[in-house]
């Protein structure tokens, strides 16, 4: 699952606080 965190995140957010709050919406099952 890290990798379609990682793409997810980084399509979706550039700040930390961004990747975060996109981590959670594209990957509701993923532990952060």
């Amino acid at each position: 699952m890290k990798t379609s965190i990682i793409i997810c995140t980084y399509n979706e957010a550039k700040t930390l606080a961004g990747v975060v709050k996109s981590c959670c919406e594209c990957n509701p099952d993923a532990e952060v």
